[in-house]
């Protein structure tokens, strides 16, 4: 007899966390002299506020702008600073754990990266053990590279009747919840790499020939899309004024598009759009796609890097102007679940929330029949 249903599982990449800095009470802030107490108080708030928040006080935040928040001295508000230590994990591992939380209330079958290799094992204990708690399972992987741990995108993809693994990977994680596919090591198995579509596949211009023939003989027509590079503004808190700017060239297209395979949508970054539209343009028509590009202000929380779940649905980041055209576009409040939190702190590393995660889809086994 045969089980016609499938299961699907949403992986996700642990990430460290370290110990938190001890809080600052006002007391403490007195003892540095010259403040008054009210100020004080104020400090001591705003310090504890800036610690939970992950807020990389010592290094990013400065004395004027905290000054402008607490009303305290600047040169006070600068030995605190530099007393302060940030622990920016804490504040990527807030937003994973709230990607964890909302799929698990959403009953999906959550399976979190547990890393067993001696170079990688215990780096992770705190999150993992935040995790289960939560109602988590935990999935063992003896990867070598913690980069593919911490971003599981890039460790490998599921395409039709194959797994394509990274190059650089060392364990295949999935066999252990059953997918059992032709295994092949090509650059798409890098999942930023790649964005699939109904008939067609966007893949970076570095990538190789291989990964286009590839590509085709699952059917798909295959667009060779430019890098872009990216300008981050790195905040010590969300809606705070940058505190140190980055540009980097980035050739993971995830971040800059991405297809709603239910509804045909492509949803674009708005600079990729300007500097590549007619090639986005000419793609969207040929394959019906309805082209949705993010609004500027939203940019920065880069939604088109959402996540494509088991059942068809999307995982959104909390990005409601960019939702709100979305649904426009055609997509209803059936299609999507909104995160509650935006996920912002991790995409100072050019990852959002599809790179910390990925979806496997195990096909049933046939059984055999009883007599």
């Amino acid at each position: 007899m045969k089980n016609t249903a499938s299961r699907g599982f949403v992986i996700v990449s642990p990430i460290e966390m370290k110990r938190p800095m001890p809080g600052i009470d006002a007391r403490e802030v007195r003892r540095m002299g010259g403040v008054r107490e009210e100020n004080a108080g104020k400090l001591a708030q705003g310090m504890q506020l800036l610690h939970e928040a992950g807020v990389e006080t010592r290094d990013w935040a400065t004395p004027e702008i905290v000054q402008a928040k607490t009303g305290a001295n600047p040169e006070l508000i600068y030995t605190a600073l530099r007393r302060a230590t940030w622990h920016p994990q804490y504040a990527n591992a807030g937003e994973r754990l709230a990607v964890i939380r909302t799929l698990l209330k959403h009953g999906y079958d959550v399976r979190v990266l547990k890393p067993t290799a001696p170079s990688l094992a215990g780096k992770y204990d705190e999150f993992l053990s935040r995790a289960r708690k939560l109602g988590a399972k935990m999935l063992e992987t003896s990867e070598q590279d913690q980069q593919l741990v911490n971003w599981v995108r890039d460790h490998s993809v599921q395409l039709g009747k194959n797994v394509y693994l990274s190059p650089d990977a060392t364990h295949d994680y999935m066999k252990a919840l059953g997918e059992n596919s032709t295994r092949k090591r090509l650059q798409i198995g890098e999942g930023g790499n790649l964005v699939v579509g109904k008939g067609f596949a966007l893949i970076p211009k570095k990538a190789s020939a291989e990964n286009a023939r590839e590509l085709a003989q699952h059917g798909l027509k295959v667009y060779s899309l430019p890098s872009k590079i990216m300008l981050t503004r790195f905040e010590y808190c969300p809606g705070r004024p940058a505190e140190m700017q980055a540009l980097q060239e980035s050739w993971h297209l995830e971040l800059h598009v991405n297809v709603a395979t239910r509804r045909g949508i492509m949803l674009v970054d708005p600079e990729y759009y300007q500097l590549n539209k007619t090639l986005l343009d000419g793609i969207a028509r040929k394959h019906k796609q309805r082209l949705v590009t993010v609004p500027p202000e939203e940019a920065a929380l880069l939604p088109t890097n959402f996540l494509e779940l088991p059942d068809g649905r999307l995982l959104l980041n909390n990005a409601p102007a960019t939702i709100a055209r979305l649904r426009e576009a055609g997509l209803t409040k059936d299609d999507y679940i909104q995160m509650p939190v935006a996920v912002r702190f991790n995409n100072y590393s050019h990852g959002s929330l599809r790179c910390f995660t990925q979806v496997v889809t195990v096909e049933p086994q046939e059984k055999k029949r009883r007599r």
